[in-house]
């Protein structure tokens, strides 16, 4: 090892300690030509000197390197402990064909084995894949096991969900080897869409390329399943793209709205109440959320479009029949009512408390706790700017709500969402009128601060200000 790399390491270790927590990885993108097993081995020598100085900053670095190391597959791993990650994975697809595929069968057998579904998976996969897919007159069974695999394990409620997409890519991708274009162009065109939403949805790696990969793949499924040929699944393509549209971070965001919001009105062209009603209240639920988020267009209109997307939704999705969506709806309503403009703004924030305990009733702590944790963080707000009841209640129960949310959104795992919180929790502290005054605003300036470990101006510079003014103007009560 050279002098140079060690400084270059070196450096590099230095910034991951210093970054804020949650930072690390787009940290390590920026610097992947230095991401080897050398990295590894002076982060372990590292940490031990800092260990030896009682340097408290000596447990995350060992922690993070583990964690790298399992990642990027650089940890050593005993050959028994691949065999048995092998023989699992036979097992598990063995399971997947005797019960075609059936989640109702395989879920349960899967939530008994979680801590078997470990990131060894991914290390024998490709072998396993090999094994099936060797010989011709196998090749489409070991396809269809395979892509049938992808299908549940993305969809698998429990277990590690970065994990679980990365199991069905990988299987995807090898199944797109035996499934072509040219030779089975229905099931390739399946298999990208499947893909398509796994990219959509993953947590590893860069997230804007991620998205920008999830519509490369839909696009490139619209070359079979066109609307003249295949109209349904077109349609859920075009539903697809819009999602992708909706949550895309490059190119221009008003006009990303746009296009998503004319993605999903052609999917609803074939996705029609009378035809596919749930598939059509599914894309109101998406569509209510654009409106929501539209910069085009006038403001108030946009609400409104939004509140009636949602109560159309509500037509078909009932508490009973789809809870998870129902709470989806109930929730999108809710904002919509918080950012009103049209009505009587105390009535709008009556209502949009009323949906929001609505969605809390399917949306709990212990089955969606993200989703828990998004829905109280605003019912928290709209607590916060409440105009009826008393207002020292209400800030009281905003106040409880935010510290609620960070039981689930931590700094290191969702940091851009764990700094709102923190932001609107100095906000409420700030206003809050029970308690000690002095004490009030030192939680809030407290607050401010730890926001801005993540809003820094170059990566989030509109927050970034908010949080800096609103740190300012506590300063002035201070």
């Amino acid at each position: 090892m050279s002098e140079q790399r060690l400084q270059a390491y070196v450096r590099l270790i230095e910034q991951l300690l210093s970054c804020p927590q949650g930072q690390e990885e787009k940290i390590l993108q920026a610097n992947a030509e230095f991401v080897d097993a050398g990295l590894l081995e002076v982060m372990e020598q590292y940490a031990a000197h800092l260990e030896s100085q009682g340097n408290s900053d000596a447990k995350r670095l060992q922690e993070f390197t583990a964690w790298l190391a399992r990642v990027v597959g650089l940890e050593p791993v005993s050959a028994s402990v691949l065999n048995d990650a092998a023989q699992f994975l036979l097992e598990t697809l063995q399971l997947v064909y005797e019960n075609k595929g059936n989640p109702q069968q395989i879920y349960p057998i899967w939530a008994q084995q979680q801590a078997q579904f470990d990131e060894n998976l991914l290390v024998v996969l490709p072998t396993i894949a090999q094994h099936l897919l060797e010989e011709a007159e196998q090749r489409k069974f070991g396809a269809y096991v395979l892509a049938e695999f992808g299908n549940l394990i993305q969809r698998f409620p429990l277990g590690t969900r970065w994990l679980n997409l990365e199991l069905g890519i990988a299987a995807y991708q090898q199944v797109l080897s035996v499934r072509t274009q040219a030779t089975m162009p229905v099931e390739w065109a399946t298999t990208l869409i499947n893909l398509a939403n796994a990219y959509l949805y993953r947590i590893y790696g860069d997230r804007a390329e991620n998205l920008e990969q999830a519509m490369l793949i839909n696009q490139k499924a619209l070359i079979v399943m066109t609307r003249q040929a295949k109209p349904i699944e077109w349609a859920a393509i075009m539903n697809n793209l819009a999602n992708t549209y909706l949550n895309r971070i490059r190119g221009d965001r008003a006009e990303n709205l746009e296009q998503a919001i004319d993605c999903y009105q052609q999917a609803t062209s074939v996705m029609t109440k009378t035809s596919m009603p749930i598939e059509w209240a599914s894309a109101l639920i998406n569509l209510s959320n654009i409106y929501i988020n539209r910069i085009r267009g006038d403001r108030a209109e946009n609400i409104e479009l939004a509140i009636e997307a949602c109560c159309q939704a509500l037509t078909v999705i009932t508490r009973i029949s789809m809870p998870v969506e129902w709470a989806a709806i109930r929730n999108n309503l809710a904002i919509a009512y918080h950012n009103r403009i049209q009505g009587d703004r105390a009535e709008n924030l009556e209502q949009a408390i009323a949906s929001y305990q609505q969605a809390l009733t399917v949306r709990t702590k212990e089955n969606m706790p993200i989703e828990w944790a998004q829905s109280l963080m605003n019912l928290a707000t709209s607590h916060r700017e409440r105009i009826r009841g008393d207002r020292a209640e209400n800030i009281e129960l905003a106040i409880t709500a935010y510290q609620q949310v960070l039981s689930v959104i931590t700094q290191r795992g969702l940091p851009i969402e764990w700094a709102a919180t923190m932001n609107n929790l100095g906000e409420a502290f700030t206003n809050r009128i029970r308690g000690d005054r002095s004490e009030n605003i030192e939680l809030a300036i407290d607050s401010y601060y730890q926001a801005l470990t993540v809003r820094t101006q170059r990566d989030m510079p509109i927050e970034w200000a908010q949080s800096l003014m609103n740190l300012a103007n506590t300063y002035l009560q201070r």
